[in-house]
C-alpha cells in the first residue's frame, strides 16, 4: 500500500489515479455492478477499525478506483488496505486520504505492467462476483462518547477545495473502459451512505484462562475444579471465562478439563492467551478474579 498526502506530491505513476478519477463515462450503470459499505457498530476508543468496502461485480475488471467521504471529526482514516481481499496482490494501490475534510480518493489496478508504460496486465484482475470486499478502510474513532455518523461513497468530492481545478472523486469499474457502478444498499439514505454506530467503550478486566479456581495459577487443582463443576454440581467458577480453557465458547466442558491437563502433563498445545499469567480479552469482564484484579 502506497500513501499519499496531496495528489501533488505523487510520483508519475500517481497520474494512472488521477486518470481513473478522470473518466466521463456515458451509458447507465448496470444493475449488477455496485459498491456498497455496510452498517456497521464500533465503540469508543476503538482503533484500527476495518470498514470493508463491498463490490458486486459482473465481469472481472482490472482495476478500480473509489471516491468517500466520512466525518473526519469521529473518526480518522489511517489507510485503505487490499490485502486479503479481492484486489489481493495488486500492483498498485494509491489515493489520497484528506484527513481535513474527510474525502479519500484511492485507486486501484490488480495487474500494472512495469513496462511498457501505463499497459495493463490482463491476466490480473478483479473477479466477478458478488458480496466481494474490495478494499478495507482502517479507522480509529475520535468520538468521546455514543453516537451516529456515516461512511458514504459519493462521487464528485472534491478533496482539497482551495486548490484550483483539483481532481473530482468517482467511483468506478474498468475493464479498460470504463464502468460506472451503484452506489449503496437499497434502502441507504443518501444512497450509498452507511450508518456507523458508535456505542459505548467496552472495558475488560484480566484473568488467568485456566485458573477457574482463582488462585492466580492454572494447575491441576484447576481441572479438578472444573470437572467437579461440571459432573458433582461443585462451586462454579470464579470467572466462566477463565473456565473455557479452549476458548471454543463453552464454559467448563469435559474438554477443557482435558485441554488444561494434556498442556500440563503431556507439554501440548497450551490455552489460548491470556495464560498464563493475568491478562485482558477483548470485551470479557471478570471481576471475580481477584489476584488479577485486586
Amino acid at each position: 500500500m502506497m500513501l499519499k498526502k496531496s495528489i501533488r506530491s505523487c510520483s508519475p505513476l500517481a497520474g494512472l489515479a488521477v486518470l481513473l478519477l478522470s473518466f466521463s463515462p456515458a451509458g447507465p450503470a448496470l444493475a449488477a455492478n455496485r459498491f456498497y459499505i455496510e452498517n456497521q457498530t464500533v465503540h469508543v476508543g476503538d482503533t484500527d477499525v476495518s470498514v470493508p468496502v463491498k463490490l458486486d461485480n459482473d465481469a472481472p475488471r482490472l482495476a478500480f478506483s473509489l471516491s468517500i467521504k466520512y466525518d473526519q471529526a469521529k473518526m480518522s482514516l489511517k489507510a485503505v488496505e487490499v490485502s486479503g481481499t479481492a484486489a489481493d496482490g495488486a500492483l498498485w494501490s494509491a489515493g489520497t486520504i484528506h484527513s481535513m475534510t474527510g474525502i479519500v480518493y484511492w485507486s486501484v489496478i490488480r495487474g500494472f505492467n512495469q513496462g511498457p508504460p501505463g499497459s495493463f496486465d490482463i491476466n490480473k484482475t478483479i473477479p466477478a462476483g458478488t458480496g466481494l470486499t474490495a478494499a478495507r478502510l482502517v479507522f480509529d474513532v475520535l468520538a468521546a462518547s455514543p453516537m451516529s455518523t456515516f461512511v458514504a461513497l459519493q462521487d464528485g468530492l472534491v478533496g482539497d477545495p482551495t486548490v484550483p481545478d483539483y481532481p473530482v472523486g468517482k467511483n468506478l469499474l474498468t475493464d479498460g473502459l470504463p464502468t460506472v457502478p451503484l452506489l449503496g444498499l437499497p434502502g441507504q439514505v443518501p444512497a450509498g451512505t452507511a450508518v456507523i454506530t458508535i456505542s459505548p467503550a467496552v472495558t475488560s478486566t484480566k484473568f488467568i484462562r485456566g485458573d477457574s479456581n482463582c488462585s492466580g495459577e492454572a494447575d491441576i487443582s484447576d481441572a479438578v475444579h472444573l470437572l467437579t463443576f461440571t459432573f458433582l454440581g461443585g462451586e462454579a467458577p470464579c470467572c466462566p471465562e477463565a473456565a473455557d480453557v479452549n476458548d471454543d465458547g463453552n464454559i467448563a466442558d469435559t474438554t477443557d478439563a482435558i485441554v488444561l491437563l494434556s498442556h500440563l502433563f503431556l507439554g501440548e498445545t497450551p490455552p489460548p492467551p491470556p495464560f498464563p499469567g493475568c491478562g485482558e480479552a477483548a470485551g470479557v469482564q471478570c471481576p471475580g478474579h481477584k489476584i488479577c484484579n485486586p
